[in-house]
């Protein structure tokens, strides 16, 4: 059996088309702890194979990163001398650098540790912080632990680094300098270790379109309704295939230019994917493509479950290409479970998945595991360097599986089924609701399609490339991911205002005034967040269904964008939390996606809700067979909770008196989904859910 690994390296264009200014700092970040070293221990391991697609808006940045004219707001900020910083700097260093997981990256270092906790008692209200509190040396030390901690494992072996996090603390404005400049000079070693794998045949390099387009979107809106027909479109007609060949056309030559190697396949953005997209891929001469196995099922592929374990070929003749579809399973379960096993555990645990495949498939089938190839890394311990590592020993270690590249397997073995009708969807669900529908979505799809509806009665693409750059950037797929309420982030605001600056930029190319509805937000919340805190008390009547809508009226709410940020997990147990109090009970309610998966009894299925302030105690809710009942666990006692049920939601309650919970305190807490004693889900992914008592019981609510 083969094995064929594709990490997807993706960044947006950050870049403030105004000032020249790179507005936020995500690809120097992950440049610095995963695009060099999840590509880097391919070199431990002679016998391993994989496949690395980047996007040509990364490689672009990564060359921007290594220039010491570029600005980067973040690492602007970093380098100002401590003594120079304004009020407005040091806030914005508090608000913005400590943006990275706590548990995984702060809490394991000291005095990074100590800043944050700092910085958690000067709080003054959202996002609002009394300054005063930190000395020069507290900032100079924030400034530089912030680019230390997204040190990764290659660069913790150089000296510079080594030094700097023995020290810990008390850095010189020297320091600082030093650090940058070496990161600097690491950034610019990715792209040659990535061509030097490729000549030596350890990797495959592909693309994606060059600004990470929803490409069936770009060639008909209508796209969408092919496989949800109730999604909403934009006020407006939008049918340009010229967009999507040029996004094709151009990832290429530029991949080819700057690579110097001419890729073969592509990973088309979010595995988006319709038959219009797919000609455009063979009239660029792609050989291959991939998806998600869900695209095959609605495709009317072959409904064998092993059949996703083989490529399929679209067209005839020389006017063909191969797709190749992601196990969903596999992928997900690296991507959003292993996170939460010891490391050791979970590489384990893939392998015999992967030998009980080999077990009983055929010779010649390929399990693809697909996934981003930097944010998941994050929710690992030490970046699942232990997790990799340990998988790849076992993987050199056997003879039954062979990894490959997607371009070596067709060439041993080329595609021999075929798909005759491919399905309008993507990797998410089948559908592309994802980037369309919602009304910010939509109103966003609404000023790029005027925009550029402006430009093509004034310009032509040809002529004015500054003017249509700006639009093809505008078109890329994350600014629509973050629009509406499927995906939380701390930066959204910073998203929609990029995204509106590109389209100023264009008008401002074309010389004409730049519409004054381009200057207001399309977020209509502005102050969304993932979670909504509790207005007033409850009384809710634990059945286990919804029997009356005014029971959890005055409930907080946590919505599955908490564990739905740059990535999206394809399948989960609980789709949203409902929680509130009264006198008596702190009361949660958990919406499950699929309340039949966890009755029908198969399996040993556990919600866990651990709290960990004031009391440390945890509510267990499990099963034997189809009976679920609930536990209250303090120590080594374990009673039956029998404020509880679970039908078609579940609903628990648990004694204010048990929780130890005062109007002077927080309860903090999280909620973690175990089967066959493994966990599978956990909300929040890291950290807690707190919520402030106050006088009145009416408080906020957050994660910690």
């Amino acid at each position: 059996m083969y094995l064929a690994f594709l990490w997807h390296m993706h960044q947006p264009c950050y870049q403030d088309p105004q000032t020249g200014s790179h507005w936020l700092p995500w690809v120097r970040l992950h440049a610095l702890r995963h695009y060099f070293d999840m590509v880097a221990r391919l070199e431990n391991f002679p016998n391993l194979r994989c496949n690395v697609n980047v996007v040509p808006s990364l490689l672009m940045q990564l060359d921007d990163c290594q220039q010491t004219t570029v600005e980067d707001r973040f690492l602007a900020l970093a380098a100002r001398p401590a003594a120079d910083l304004t009020p407005a700097d040091k806030a914005f260093l508090l608000e913005e650098f400590f943006s990275l997981n706590r548990e995984r990256m702060v809490k394991p270092l000291p005095r990074y540790r100590e800043l944050l906790q700092a910085r958690n008692s000067a709080a003054r209200g959202e996002g609002i912080w009394d300054i005063s509190r930190f000395s020069e040396c507290d900032y100079r030390d924030l400034q530089t632990w912030f680019y230390l901690a997204w040190s990764g494992e290659s660069l913790q072996q150089e000296p510079m680094v080594r030094y700097l996090v023995s020290k810990g603390r008390d850095f010189t404005e020297t320091d600082k300098q030093e650090l940058f400049h070496l990161q600097r000079s690491f950034i610019s070693r990715i792209v040659p270790l990535y061509r030097r794998l490729h000549d030596s045949h350890r990797i495959e390099l592909s693309c994606s379109p060059l600004y990470h387009p929803i490409l069936p979107l770009l060639c008909d809106f209508r796209s969408a309704q092919a496989a949800s027909p109730d999604v909403p479109l934009p006020n407006v007609m939008f049918r340009h295939p010229e967009d999507a060949e040029f996004q094709v056309r151009e990832a290429i030559r530029y991949t080819t230019e700057r690579l110097g190697i001419r890729p073969r396949g592509m990973w088309p953005s979010e595995g988006a994917l319709s038959p219009q997209v797919v000609a455009h891929m063979i009239r660029a001469g792609l050989e291959w493509t991939a998806s998600d196995e869900i695209m095959l099922r609605r495709s009317g592929g072959d409904t064998a479950q092993a059949r996703h374990f083989f490529p399929y070929r679209v067209g005839q003749g020389d006017g063909a290409i191969s797709i190749f579809f992601r196990d969903r399973t596999l992928s997900d379960l690296i991507g959003f479970t292993y996170s939460h096993w010891p490391e050791k555990d979970a590489a384990g645990d893939l392998m015999n998945r992967l030998m009980g495949i080999a077990a009983t498939a055929e010779p010649e089938a390929v399990v693809s595991i697909m996934l981003d190839g930097e944010n998941a890394w994050e929710y690992y311990p030490e970046h699942a360097h232990v997790f990799w590592d340990t998988l790849f020993t076992l993987l050199d270690r056997q003879t039954e599986i062979r990894p490959v590249t997607f371009s070596h397997y067709l060439a041993e073995h080329p595609a021999r089924l075929e798909l005759e009708e491919l399905h309008t969807g993507s990797w998410i669900q089948g559908e592309l609701r994802t980037w369309i529908g919602h009304p910010e979505k939509n109103r966003a799809w609404e000023l790029l399609a005027e925009t550029r509806e402006t430009a093509a009665a004034r310009t032509c693409p040809a002529s004015h490339p500054e003017v249509w750059n700006q639009i093809y950037i505008a078109q890329g797929s994350d600014w629509f991911w973050w629009y509406g309420d499927d995906h939380y982030s701390a930066h959204r605001r910073d998203f929609d205002l990029l995204f509106r600056k590109r389209l100023q930029a264009a008008y401002e190319k074309m010389g004409i005034p730049v519409p004054e509805v381009l200057h207001q937000p399309i977020l209509e919340t502005q102050d969304f967040n993932a979670i909504e805190p509790p207005v007033a008390e409850i009384h809710p009547t634990l059945d286990g269904r919804v029997s009356d809508y005014f029971e959890w009226l005055g409930a907080g709410r946590i919505t599955g964008a908490v564990v739905s940020g740059a990535m999206h997990p394809s399948h989960s147990i609980l789709r949203q939390v409902l929680f509130g109090f009264n006198q008596q009970n702190l009361c949660l309610r958990m919406d499950l996606t699929n309340a039949a998966e966890l009755k029908r009894g198969e399996g040993r299925w556990k919600i866990e809700i651990s709290f960990q302030r004031p009391a440390v105690l945890s509510v267990e809710i499990s099963n034997q067979a189809d009976l679920f009942s609930a536990w209250l666990i303090c120590g080594d006692r374990r009673e039956p909770l029998s404020m509880f049920a679970l039908q078609h939601i579940a609903e628990v309650a648990v004694p204010m008196k048990t929780l130890a919970a005062t109007r002077d305190n927080q309860i903090q807490w999280f909620i973690q989904v175990w089967k066959n004693g493994r966990p599978v889900e956990r909300w929040p992914r890291t950290g807690t859910f707190s919520l402030g008592m106050g006088p009145d019981r009416e408080h906020r609510a957050w994660m910690v």
